[in-house]
């Protein structure tokens, strides 16, 4: 599978040998090998001035690292998969990603990329089920650059964020078919209803949990529906739900995203 060239790493020393022009060179991505997520685990290396501090932000060297070449890539994109029991495959849509602070703001579906680049992604993400021989549903994140290549990011092994759309805008969501795959069932239809946008709905400061905008979002659009996780308790850019639109168009269901985006808020109170 295309993935960025990448190497371990166990110290400043190594991360150097490994920026060197002969090597990856600069920039490069830092990263521990487990628990990152959002951004956390990561360091942006610019240079060779960057590399002492970046390795001592990852716990000085106390966690499995790794160096990663940095890939300046157009768009990122990720497709949900289930595998069953028995093998079957069914791969979602391709969809398209954006990023604030490095977590997850919007999932546009579908991707608005090339056709090409759809039929890699998605031979991609069948082959990356294969791999792991995984059952139920998982998450394939790739990276799109301006030429055209797709090589993976990331893989997560469950239901994904970037999969909320499924609710409303496939036959069958991501949970479902997570349900179906391993209890043995036929999958449902993973087909695209209508395009559709999600929207994370993120704290913007601490205290207990309260939703602004909604009466005015749902008399501003019909199809928007809210999701909230039911946590009691918001915090600064914590994940406390989501909002997905569609329209008949993917212009249509994004310009239904932005407009939600502007009443939509979470906050501590």
């Amino acid at each position: 599978m295309p993935v960025p060239r990448f190497a371990k790493v166990e110290s400043a020393e190594d991360i150097r040998h490994w920026g060197a022009p002969a090597n990856f060179g600069y920039p490069l991505m830092l990263k521990a090998t487990l628990g990152g997520y959002d951004g956390k685990g990561n360091a942006l290396i610019r240079d060779e001035a960057d590399v002492d501090e970046a390795f001592q932000s990852l716990d000085g060297g106390t966690r499995e690292l790794m160096v990663e070449e940095f890939v300046d890539f157009a768009l990122e994109i990720s497709i949900i998969a289930s595998r069953g029991i028995d093998g079957s495959r069914v791969i979602y849509p391709v969809a398209e990603n954006h990023h604030k602070s490095s977590i997850l703001d919007t999932t546009i579906v579908p991707a608005r990329v090339s056709p090409e680049a759809v039929e890699k992604a998605r031979a991609i993400a069948d082959q990356v089920m294969e791999v792991f021989q995984g059952v139920g549903t998982f998450c394939v994140e790739m990276f799109v650059t301006e030429s055209g290549d797709v090589s993976v990011n990331e893989v997560a092994p469950r239901p994904h964020n970037s999969g909320h759309y499924t609710i409303e805008g496939c036959f069958a969501s991501q949970f479902e078919n997570h349900i179906r795959a391993i209890v043995g069932l036929p999958f449902g239809n993973v087909d695209l209803i209508h395009p559709t946008v999600m929207g994370n709905l993120l704290g913007e400061s601490a205290g207990q949990t309260e939703l602004l905008g909604l009466t005015q979002s749902y008399l501003q659009d019909s199809s928007l529906k809210v999701h909230l996780y039911g946590k009691e308790t918001s915090a600064k850019n914590r994940k406390m739900g989501h909002f997905t639109v569609v329209d008949s168009t993917v212009e249509g269901a994004v310009q239904k995203a932005e407009q939600a985006r502007l009443l939509l808020r979470v906050i501590g109170v």
